[in-house]
């Protein structure tokens, strides 16, 4: 009986150092040796029979060393030339034998690793996005890698696997003994990553601290990068009076690959800041700062000019997520720190039957924008993708009550997942991205948010305004 070429053993003989990675961690890496064979069909007497030999065996071999621990199982997959899935296997543990069956062709082949953080589409290909959970944070160390090959004879790939998130770890000491809880917020992380590594959405990382002795902690955590060159991070403490917030601004890009420890101790002392000690990459990045009241964060290496198209107002107190401040709602609050703060407004008014951009009237959403006011703001915008993204994560599904409760208190039209229409409940959508795209707060059978997508030419939406303003106590 005629044999197959052997698949190469998954041999995993890897230095497993659990802790984050340091300036000495060597480069995760992933050998894949791929072996044109025959293939081979039993035939009904138990004899082997070859075919015209088009078809390819995958023979996987992994070596590697990491610098930090690596989560089982190592997912592989073989996309197409449009993308789309042709075969997958994976490695639940070490010394692991792997094979995969292709046609002959061209394909990436994409190593996934510390997945169990996400959420994975229903139907995997290239082009489709793992999101975060409701938090946006994971605790297994999200690694990826790609390469392209022609499966037409023996060859040889490397599959170089990097991780995508940034080690996080908050400990603030320092606290008043009557907080009772903790939760630190960070703005701005992507929520979104697909299996071709394009980073779309979003959010904001919300992780709940542990008291251990007197101090706060995190413990260690993974986040997607920020999406902006800064990141906030807002301290929320609870005591019986209620919640009170700190921010802490740090002006540089929370980057995949690189550990962040954060120290903060509480000071009442208002002319204190925070002191920023960022290494190089892939160098763990310490930052030791105090937060209290009147405690801002790092001042700005440079000016930055004014934004004239985001007025900003005084108030008295920092307004929270949906909450009412000067008869406007507002959805989100966001680039706090203990003095200001960015408010997304949401509109009291909602229109209910919008053409979109690409129908027979592209002007109908622009013209309802560009003409509404509330008291005295005028200028408000359709919401962009990004807006959209943050009211859907903020109200999906359950959590629209919250904000409904405010828009009642402003007599407003209330938000909607649904509505009957022809004696059945549709879902409903809302027109952003200057109304060609839609999102939706209702979520899917399987109780998921719903993509962002296109608006289609013949399909009537909802809308709502938003604005942006700038508060400072």
């Amino acid at each position: 009986m005629n044999t197959l070429t052997k698949s190469l053993k998954s041999l995993l003989s890897l230095s497993m150092v659990r802790g984050v990675a340091t300036s000495s961690a060597i480069p995760l890496s992933l050998a894949i040796a791929l072996t044109l064979t025959s293939c081979y069909i039993e035939a009904p007497n138990g004899d082997d029979i070859v075919t015209d030999g088009k078809c390819a065996e995958l023979c996987i071999t992994t070596r590697g060393s990491f610098g930090s621990a690596i989560d089982y199982p190592i997912k592989l997959y073989a996309f197409g030339a449009k993308g789309e899935l042709k075969a997958q296997t994976q490695a639940e543990k070490e010394d692991e034998e792997l094979r995969m069956k292709l046609n002959e062709g061209e394909y990436r082949i994409t190593a996934v690793a510390g997945d169990g953080g996400f959420v994975l589409p229903a139907m995997i290909g290239q082009n489709e996005f793992m999101v975060t959970h409701d938090s946006c944070f994971s605790t297994s160390p999200l690694a990826m890698g790609h390469a392209d090959v022609k499966m037409n004879g023996k060859t040889q790939a490397i599959v170089q696997m990097q991780l995508k998130v940034a080690s996080l770890e908050v400990t603030l000491s320092g606290l008043p003994n009557d907080v009772k809880a903790v939760t630190v917020q960070v703005n701005k992380v992507y929520s979104s990553i697909s299996f071709d590594s394009k980073l779309e959405d979003s959010s904001a990382a919300n992780i709940r601290c542990t008291k251990k002795d007197d101090k706060w902690t995190t413990g260690r955590v993974y986040v997607l990068p920020t999406q902006s060159d800064q990141f906030v991070l807002t301290i929320c403490t609870k005591n019986e009076s209620g919640w009170t917030y700190y921010g802490y601004t740090y002006h540089k890009r929370l980057k995949a690959g690189v550990p962040y420890v954060l120290n903060g101790s509480f000071c009442d002392n208002e002319n204190l800041v925070g002191i920023v000690e960022a290494q190089d990459w892939d160098k763990e990045v310490r930052l030791d700062f105090e937060f209290g009241p009147g405690i801002g964060g790092e001042p700005d290496e440079e000016p930055k000019p004014d934004v004239p198209d985001v007025p900003t107002f005084t108030v008295n107190e920092i307004p929270r997520a949906a909450s009412l401040w000067d008869g406007h709602i507002v959805a989100s609050t966001s680039n706090v720190s203990a003095t200001e703060a960015d408010l997304l407004l949401l509109s009291i008014a909602e229109e209910s039957e919008v053409w979109a951009k690409t129908s027979n009237y592209p002007d109908d959403a622009i013209d309802l924008a560009s003409g509404y006011s509330e008291g005295s703001l005028a200028d408000w915008h359709i919401p962009t993708k990004a807006e959209a993204s943050v009211l859907r994560d903020l109200y999906l599904g359950d959590k629209m009550e919250t904000i409904n409760a405010a828009i009642a208190q402003a007599n407003g039209e209330p938000l909607k997942q649904v509505v009957n229409k022809d004696g059945k409940e549709k879902r409903v959508r809302y027109l952003c991205e200057d109304a060609a795209m839609t999102f939706s707060f209702a979520t899917s059978s399987s109780g998921k948010a719903l993509q962002i997508s296109k608006a289609g030419a013949t399909v009537r939406y909802r809308l709502r305004l938003v604005k942006l303003v700038h508060v400072k106590k």
